[in-house]
């Protein structure tokens, strides 16, 4: 039975909620509210609800449309008939490939690369030759790989002034596009590979005390650490310091041409046991120079070369699940392979606020406090929350608190403590200053560290101020570690308060240092 609407039924409102079902009779409505930028997409969605009988009864509006509205209903038809062509579907796309409007024709283009129908080759190969707008080129070329037309890809490349070989590359890239990939971390490494993990800058050392013994970490530089590892990458990637991971390539002598170097190591025995060691799908990367520089002729000639000696290589810059890092030193150029691995470590920080800490951030506090089962453990400015969910995970506590003053930094916590499956906590609306915390015997914080988040007064005075509010709650053998942005003064600070300082280490915020100190009371 169709409900009944109401007197004041809005079509225009009623396209922005999900569960609304449209009637056959609302398809002029809807496509008039195309024209509105605002609901646009929302009105495309319940048009694509509607199915083909949605689709037949739009049609006859597709000649006299503007074209962002011809774009739209070419978007309505490509999707309601994914699973079964239908022949006037097909032919209005097809007839859209030669519209006056790049805007339309990259939406045929695109449509059509998910329909499946026999004239389409040649459709696609005849758009191919005469396009000449370079989105609508890159939206034609990925429909026709979808398709298997990579010769004609390849043709149309050369036309447009590519070498053969450039031309081979950019038809491969469409067609791998084309082809469904992943990265599977979870493989055994193909032996004992090295690996370089990055981290913030002072956090080297206790990222390479994470890693297993056996795996020999070393610092390498600050913000870099090396290890060896066998079997499985699990420990690695379950390193919570890290920034990132990266096979680094034996580097390569420059013999007078750049591309030839990079090319050797993408082809090479080494980089060809990681590449397939952990790729499901076509090999696509992407090339990266320090410093951010594009060098794209020497990209595109690495690219050829490589794919001359292993045509199963791809070079493709658009989110390719590898990245190629190449950088010069003096006669020899260091390469490393980087995995677009998908990271887990944080999936609980489903909520965030201004200024909070980085995961892993918090995650070094909390290495460096340690876990003790009888932990009550406060944050003055719990933020997001992040340093309590990380000292969830790091074992048994007794109580977790953390106080701040706006209630929307609260509520943002208490959704990321819930994700993570953190019990026993008590998060409170309050000034740090003049809230009694009990007696903690964990203070854990990364404190407001600029004039932007605390404006009252002076920032120097307040983290002073915080020193000697933590040293009069702390117990005997209490902790307090935290980031301070004035090392000195609040070094000086804690000693006269009767802490003594176990670790300190100069951190990379990103753009100054703080020092990450543990205090302990005596």
């Amino acid at each position: 039975m169709t409900r009944r609407r109401t007197d004041d039924f809005s079509l225009s409102d009623a396209v922005r909620d999900p569960g609304f079902t449209p009637r056959l009779a609302d398809v002029p409505g809807l496509i008039a509210l195309l024209a509105d930028e605002g609901v646009r997409r929302e009105v495309e969605r319940t048009l694509t609800r509607g199915g083909v009988p949605f689709g037949e009864a739009a049609l006859p509006y597709l000649a006299d449309a503007t074209p962002d509205v011809r774009a739209s209903l070419l978007r309505v038809l490509g999707s309601v008939q994914r699973d079964t062509p239908r022949a006037p579907f097909v032919a209005a796309l097809e007839g859209a490939l030669g519209d006056e409007s790049p805007r339309v024709r990259r939406a045929a283009a695109r449509a059509l690369g998910n329909v499946d129908a026999p004239s389409l080759r040649e459709s696609l190969t005849r758009a191919l030759a005469s396009e000449q707008d370079p989105s609508v080129l890159r939206a034609l070329a990925d429909a026709a790989a979808r398709h298997g037309l990579g010769v004609a890809i390849a043709a149309r490349a050369e036309a447009l002034g590519a070498s053969r070989g450039k031309a081979e590359v950019i038809a491969a890239r469409a067609s791998a596009r084309a082809s469904n990939g992943r990265l599977t971390p979870e493989r055994p490494l193909p032996g004992p590979t090295r690996i370089h993990l990055r981290c913030r800058g002072g956090l080297e050392g206790l990222l390479a005390d994470e890693l297993p013994a056996t795996s020999g970490a070393t610092v390498v530089e600050r913000g870099l650490v090396a290890a060896q590892m066998t079997g499985s990458l699990a420990p690695a990637l379950a390193a919570r310091l890290a920034l990132g991971l990266a096979f680094p390539l034996t580097p390569a002598e420059v013999r007078g041409d750049e591309a030839e170097a990079i090319a050797r190591c993408l082809v090479s025995p080494q980089a060809r046991a990681l590449l397939g060691a952990f790729t499901e799908g076509p090999l696509r990367y992407r090339i990266a120079w320090e410093g951010g520089e594009k060098r794209r002729a020497v990209v595109f000639r690495a690219a050829e070369l490589a794919s001359a000696a292993w045509p199963e290589l791809i070079n493709d810059p658009v989110a390719s699940p590898w990245e190629v890092r190449c950088a010069r030193r003096g006669e020899h150029l260091e390469v490393e392979l980087v995995p677009a691995f998908e990271d887990q470590r944080f999936a609980y920080r489903v909520g965030d606020v201004p200024a909070a800490s980085h995961p892993t951030l918090a995650a070094a506090l909390v290495r460096v406090a340690g876990a003790r089962r009888d932990d009550v453990v406060w944050d003055p400015f719990v933020g997001s929350g992040l340093e309590l969910c990380e000292r969830s995970l790091a074992g048994p506590y007794s109580l977790l608190t953390g106080t701040d003053t706006s209630s929307d930094a609260l509520d943002v916590a208490r959704k990321n403590l819930a994700s993570v499956g953190a019990k026993r906590v008590d998060l409170v609306r309050a000034d740090a200053f003049v809230h009694d915390p009990g007696t903690p015997s964990l203070v854990i914080t990364n404190p407001p560290m600029g004039r932007r988040l605390h404006r009252d007064g002076d920032l120097e005075a307040m983290l002073v101020a915080l020193v000697r509010k933590v040293a009069d709650a702390l117990p005997p053998g209490g902790r307090f570690v935290w980031l301070s942005p004035k090392p000195n003064r609040t070094r000086e600070a804690a000693q006269r308060a009767g802490l003594s300082l176990r670790f300190s280490s100069l951190v990379d915020m990103g753009g100054f240092d703080a020092e990450l100190q543990a205090w302990e009371r005596r």
